[in-house]
């Protein structure tokens, strides 16, 4: 497994420290967590609030949401990151603890937190309502 943020040097088989300090290093960029298969769990935004995405094996890409939004952000928020803008819903702002759980069952291949829903996303990356 290897773990890659944004204009820095990979990092093979992190651990979830490493992981938790290393998206304390994130301000408005990118990172991924990929397996060997080719799925993988990326991150924008950064320090503090994240949008998670994930590709799984078959190539379907999808993006992170909650039942019950986390903070207090409006719906339409625009997440400004060196990948662009993407506009989110409240429901889709992840604080880092989250992140951090999402990322272990990720490493450990265990079942997702039952908080986190996964939404599909079409070819152009946009999600479906």
């Amino acid at each position: 497994m290897i773990f890659q943020r944004e204009a820095c040097q990979p990092i093979q088989s992190p651990s979830i420290e490493v992981l938790g300090f290393e998206l304390s290093c994130i301000k408005s960029s990118f990172a991924y967590l990929e397996r060997q298969e080719g799925a993988y769990l990326q991150v924008a935004g950064g320090p503090d609030l994240f949008l998670p995405e994930h590709r799984n094996s078959s190539g379907q890409h999808h993006r992170a949401k909650q039942v019950a939004p986390q903070v207090s952000v409006a719906n339409g928020s625009i997440l400004q990151f060196s990948g662009g803008n993407i506009s989110m819903s409240a429901n889709e702002w992840f604080v880092k603890e989250r992140v951090l759980e999402v990322f272990s069952a990720f490493m450990e291949q265990r079942q997702w937190p039952s908080f986190l829903h996964w939404q599909l996303l079409r070819a152009d990356f946009t999600r479906d309502c």
